[in-house]
C-alpha cells in the first residue's frame, strides 16, 4: 500500500503504511479505503509511533527480529518516513484521490478478525536503516562503524588485499571513506545528508551494492572493486 501512495514522487524510495495521528490512539479499520485514508495522512505526517500501532502482529514481530527492538525498529521507520522531502509531500497531497485509491487496493493490506491491518515487508525500511549507517560511517570517518557495515566477502577481499594487516586495513578502510565523500565534500554531505540516503536508495538496490542477510542488509563493494 505505501508503495503506491508515493510511486509518483518518491519513486523508488517506498513509506510504509500506517493509520492513526497519535501514539495512544488505536483505531479500528473495517474497510481498506478506511486504512488507505488514514495511512495517507499519516505518511505526511511522519508519525513512527502511530505507524507501529497499526501494523499486523506478524509484521510487528518480523520487524523487531531485524532491528533488535520495537525502540530500534521505532527508530528506523522514523528515520525513514523523514528521507522524504517536503516538495514529495506535497505533490503526494495534490494527487490524494488517485494514491489513496491505489492505497486501498495494496496487497499488504491483511483483514485479521474482521479487521484491516498492513502486513509491512521491512525490506525497502532495512535497507534504508543500513545506508544511513554508512553514509554515517563515511561522514565521521568511523571505520570500525564502516567495518561492521560491509558484508562478509567485502571484509574478505579487504582483508586479502591488507595481507592481514590491521593497520594497513585501517588505511584502506580510511581511503574508501575518502573516496566516497571527499574532505571538501563533506560539511555539504552533512547538511544534505537525507538527501544523500535518497540517492542512494535508488541507485544501491540495482547495482548490487545490498546484500542481504536475514533481513538485514550489509554492503557490498565487490561490484565497485573489480
Amino acid at each position: 500500500m505505501w508503495k503506491k501512495a508515493l510511486l509518483a514522487t518518491l519513486t523508488a524510495i517506498q513509506i510504509i503504511v500506517y493509520a492513526g495521528t497519535n501514539d495512544n490512539e488505536h483505531r479500528v479499520f473495517d474497510s481498506r479505503e478506511a486504512i488507505a485514508e488514514y495511512a495517507f495522512e499519516a505518511i505526511a505526517s511522519r508519525d513512527a509511533k502511530a505507524l507501529l500501532n497499526t501494523l499486523s502482529p506478524d509484521a510487528i514481530r518480523q520487524g523487531i527480529e531485524i532491528f533488535g527492538s520495537r525502540e530500534n525498529l521505532e527508530a528506523a521507520c522514523q528515520e525513514f518516513l523523514n528521507l522524504a522531502p517536503a516538495d514529495s509531500i506535497n505533490r503526494m497531497r495534490r494527487n490524494k484521490s488517485q494514491i489513496v485509491r491505489n492505497m486501498s487496493n495494496d496487497r499488504d493490506l491483511v483483514q485479521i478478525n474482521g479487521k484491516w491491518f498492513s502486513n509491512q515487508n521491512w525490506s525497502e525500511i532495512s535497507q534504508a536503516h543500513t545506508i544511513a549507517r554508512f553514509v554515517d560511517a563515511l561522514l565521521d570517518r568511523n571505520t570500525d562503524a564502516l567495518w561492521a557495515l560491509l558484508s562478509a566477502e567485502t571484509q574478505a577481499r579487504m582483508n586479502q588485499e591488507a595481507n592481514g594487516n590491521q593497520q594497513t586495513l585501517k588505511n584502506n578502510l580510511t581511503d574508501l571513506c575518502k573516496g566516497f565523500v571527499g574532505d571538501k565534500e563533506i560539511t555539504t554531505a552533512r547538511a544534505n545528508r537525507n538527501l544523500v540516503i535518497f540517492r542512494l536508495m535508488r541507485t544501491f538496490p540495482g547495482a548490487g551494492i545490498l546484500t542481504e542477510v536475514d533481513g538485514k542488509y550489509f554492503i557490498n563493494l565487490l561490484p565497485l572493486m573489480r
